[in-house]
């Protein structure tokens, strides 16, 4: 009898009784602050995550995974939280720093000019902040289209080579998600090597970015293989939560109506 009990408990009450805690923390889920504050603690509680596990779901612990599938979740609603958190502070960690790139594509570290071994990280992250504080308030990113055309055409005599710079794409990758739909109409229009490798790290496609770099002239050469890979995660772009969180709603069908339109067209 007590086996009985204990085979019970153990296959069938466990199980259901954690799906239900999963359930309503579904059911509840956490503001964008709050989601923001749990990771830092986690972050804090585990000093040893490196870089690449900072927003990882592999070899760190059930509650920073927990947190993080909530974040990839919300990845819109939690960039439009940390774009006003920067645009206010003025300012951003270098784990912030971390997290607004895996969440809006926003690569801040290493930007365009000097020798990538001579700058300062810790200057680059205060100098980039500053600025994109200005621009968010002047409302700018809502069109960088002309920017990210001009970065392109002066990218165009760099085409045909074997390989890309990554160096060429920091003035690109600056801008972030906010410039996926001229990114794509560059693919469109001129089969740019360029826009499209932009656009896999900005989705977070490391490794194809990297296979990418160094085989471009290889690698979907045809702008309908490129066009169909960012179609493919245009779809996942799509789906993420925006509940509650208009500019983030906002966001998402601008980026996803604009993509996919210039992916659509012939």
């Amino acid at each position: 009898m007590r086996n009985n009990i204990l085979y019970f408990f153990r296959f069938f009450a466990v199980p259901v009784f954690c799906g239900l805690v999963a359930l309503g923390q579904k059911e509840n889920p956490r503001s964008m602050p709050e989601l923001y504050n749990d990771w830092h603690s986690e972050m804090a509680a585990n000093p040893e995550i490196t870089d690449l596990r900072i927003v990882s779901i592999n070899n760190v612990s059930d509650k920073l995974r927990s947190i993080v599938l909530e974040i990839n979740e919300n990845r819109l609603k939690m960039a439009v939280f940390l774009c006003s958190k920067i645009a206010t502070e003025k300012s951003i960690s270098y784990d912030d720093a971390y997290l607004f790139h895996e969440t809006a594509g926003f690569y801040w570290f290493i930007i365009e000019g000097p020798p990538q071994h001579n700058q300062d990280v810790t200057a680059n992250l205060k100098e980039v902040a500053l600025a994109f504080s200005k621009n968010w308030e002047a409302g700018e990113y809502s069109n960088v289209a002309d920017k990210i055309s001009a970065i392109c055409s002066r990218l165009v005599e760099k085409e045909g080579d074997e390989e890309i710079d990554s160096s060429d794409l920091l003035a690109i990758r600056r801008f972030g998600v906010f410039l996926m739909p001229e990114l794509v109409r560059q693919v469109k229009v001129n089969n740019s090597k360029h826009a499209f490798a932009a656009l896999l790290i900005i989705n977070n496609d490391r490794k194809e970015y990297a296979a990418y770099l160094k085989e471009s002239h290889r690698k979907y050469p045809q702008k309908a293989e490129k066009i169909l890979m960012v179609r493919e995660r245009i779809q996942k772009l799509a789906k993420v939560d925006v509940s509650g969180v208009d500019l983030a709603k906002r966001i998402r069908e601008c980026l996803v109506d604009k993509i996919w339109a210039f992916s659509s067209e012939p």
